[in-house]
This record gives C-alpha cells, structure tokens and sequence, in this order.
C-alpha cells in the first residue's frame, strides 16, 4: 500500500461526543467555525466505547470500499483502515486506485461499496472510479453489493440524513473506532454492514438501525473454496474457506 499519511479533516468523534453530552438531544451540531483544532486520530479510543466491537478473526473476510477519485476510503478485511490519496493526475489516478484495492481484497469473500449519489456533480467522475473497481472484482472473482449512503446513515446512526459527524461518533461509540478520517468512516460502517447481514455483527445493533440492511441487495455467496487467509494486509500462514471457517 502507499504510505500515504492519514489526515482528519473533521472534528475527532471523542470531542464530539465530549460536546453532545452537555447539549440537548435536540440541539443542533456544532458548526465547523466554533470547532476546536483537529486533533490526530488514534487507534484506540479515549474513553471505553458504548458497545466494544467483537474480533472475529474467522469471520468473513469483508472489504469496505468507499470509492471516489480523489480520496478513498477502505476498510481491510482485519478492521483496519486506509485513505487512498494518488499523487497523479486525472484519470492516472484510477491506476492507483485499481492497485490498491486489487490487494485490499484478495481472497476476500465480500467487497461492500457505497453506491453512486443520485444528484451530485461528481458523480459522472466517482462513476469512473466505480466501473475500474468493479472490473477489478470481477477479475478478481470477488462478489460485490452496493450499499446507498441513505441506508448506509440508517444503520450506522438510525436516520437516513445524518451528518458525517454523526457517522464518526457512531463508529466511536459501537464500533469502538476512531477512524482517520470521514472516507474511512464509511468504509468501516459498510463493512460493519455486511458483517452484520452474514451473522457476523461488529456490534449489537438496534432493531431500528439494522432494518437498512433489508434494502440491499445481496448477492448469493460462493460456495466454500479452500484459499489462503491473508488477513487483509498481513499474512499468516492458516487457511480458512470463503465463508470464514477454518480449514481441517
């Protein structure tokens, strides 16, 4: 991967929700103005998270993707988390992005992308990002399934239009995360997603919130296949199936 320094461009989720608590339920969110520094993201949180995330290192090996040309968000296989930032120019970018995904999921038995806005000026360029990467899952023989962003915001927050925020305090309080920034974010919350839909839960979710998975399409999943378990990044040297199980 490239290394390529992770950058917060948004309140850390451990202040935000140090501010919640001394405002009412239906107080609006703080503005970015009145907003304090950015502090550097960490990979263990302050303070004990509401509801810690479970390891399942013999879960589903799921990849989440949050595509768009000029930062993407990726959420490996072992719950780690990474901005693809290319140092091209134009559609050279796309290499990069295509190289880097092309090793986050191999041997990955899901990749959960966010799908294409519906009104958004950018959507004609994010829209090339999604057909190189989908070409790649194909060859790569890795099923995919799109996840909207309104049902993506339902599962992560209960409602359909929360800010990205809401998202990252989300993520801090179940999940137990406090990813670098807001792209990271959303490829956490789609793999916790598809984790979650596959018998796998990151989190004891509200009843509410998981009915956003009923809206997706998912794809049928392979048969078990014998392969090499990569755990995302790092290599290890057990072999489990597609479905997660150890092999004998």
């Amino acid at each position: 991967m490239h290394n390529i320094p992770k950058t917060w461009h948004a309140t850390s989720p451990s202040v935000l929700m140090a501010r919640v608590s001394t405002t009412s339920p239906t107080a609006a969110a703080p503005s970015c103005a009145d907003s304090p520094a950015p502090t550097p993201p960490t990979r263990s949180p302050a303070a004990s998270p509401e509801e810690p995330a479970m390891t399942q290192p013999n879960g589903p090996r799921v990849v989440g993707l949050d595509l768009s040309i000029t930062a993407t968000g990726i959420a490996f296989a072992d719950g780690t988390t990474h901005t693809i930032r290319s140092t091209k120019h134009g559609d050279e970018r796309l290499l990069d992005i295509v190289y880097d995904i092309a090793k986050a999921v191999q041997h990955a038995s899901l990749a959960v992308i966010e799908d294409l806005p519906t009104h958004a000026k950018s959507a004609g360029i994010t829209g090339m990002v999604h057909g190189a990467v989908r070409m790649e899952l194909l060859r790569s023989f890795v099923p995919y399934v799109l996840i909207t962003p309104a049902s993506l915001k339902k599962y992560a927050s209960g409602k359909g239009n929360c800010g990205k925020p809401e998202m990252a305090v989300a993520a801090f309080k179940r999940l137990g995360i406090e990813p670098g920034d807001d792209n990271q974010v959303d490829a956490a919350w789609l793999r916790a997603a598809a984790l979650d839909h596959l018998g796998h839960p990151l989190a004891q979710m509200p009843a509410t919130h998981r009915a956003a998975l009923d809206a997706v399409t998912w794809p049928e999943m392979p048969a078990p296949l014998v392969v090499p378990y990569q755990g995302g990044r790092h290599t290890d040297t057990h072999t489990i199936n597609l479905l997660g199980q150890e092999a004998s």
